[in-house]
């Protein structure tokens, strides 16, 4: 399954232009976040040809601006889609998405997308005492389990332990958003130490990492932490 990265943010100086968020597609059929700029996800489509009338399945992580502002470019050129979002999700969010007249898939535990990939269920966090629900993607293939993040809100040991409970198999890639930009350095370092003795393999950070992470996570992992390949459209899960 080709796991191609359309658009994501992950600095300061993106955040401030709106170009933040992350968005995947996953074969040719599901889109996972929409990213928080509409127009750059729509370059990014047209750049890397992807075909609109094959997308039926699109994953938002959760109810956050930088992984749904996309939405409403890209709603109106695939009513045939069902778009899923976490049950716990806000109305407004809900109501904006039926108003397009798609399929609505409210999630609660792990939901099969398609043949090898599923949503992993919502995932209760915190963000500065506020409740948050977010979901991420499990891929399954001969080489084991693929975690796609969105932000990794809920943490992502407990993403990581949520993965494991209900699939029962660890992931051995986690790819995404894993939201440490403001972690303290030592707490870093016990979570990639944990994961790596989880059994995790290969990590790619993306999107709200943050740079120290990024850097503590090469340090653990080695050549077993990367970015996401230069001048690569996809990689193979």
């Amino acid at each position: 399954m080709k796991i191609t990265l359309l658009a994501q943010g992950s600095t300061l100086q993106q955040r401030a232009k709106g170009h933040w968020g992350i968005a995947f597609l996953i074969g040719q059929e599901i889109l996972f976040d929409a990213f928080g700029d509409a127009h750059a996800l729509e370059q990014a489509i047209q750049s890397k040809k992807v075909d609109l009338s094959c997308l039926k399945h699109i994953v938002i992580s959760h109810d956050h601006w930088d992984h749904t502002n996309g939405l409403w470019s890209i709603l109106p050129r695939c009513p045939q889609a069902s778009v899923y979002v976490c049950r716990r999700v806000s109305s407004r969010l809900k109501e904006s998405i039926r108003s397009f007249r798609v399929k609505l898939v409210e999630v609660q535990k792990p939901v099969r997308i398609v043949r090898g990939v599923h949503t992993a269920g919502q995932i209760k966090g915190l963000i500065k005492d506020q409740i948050i629900y977010e979901q991420s993607l499990v891929i399954s293939s001969l080489q084991g389990l693929t975690l796609l993040t969105g932000c990794s809100h809920p943490g992502i040991l407990s993403v990581v332990n949520h993965v494991h409970e209900h699939f029962h198999k660890m992931p051995c890639r986690v790819i995404g958003g894993l939201h440490l930009k403001d972690t303290p350095a030592q707490e870093i370092k016990n979570i990639a130490h944990q994961l790596k003795k989880d059994g995790v393999k290969t990590i790619i950070p993306l999107h709200c990492t943050g740079k120290q992470a990024v850097r503590i996570f090469k340090r653990v992992f080695k050549k077993e932490c990367c970015a996401w390949p230069a001048g690569k459209k996809a990689i193979q899960s």
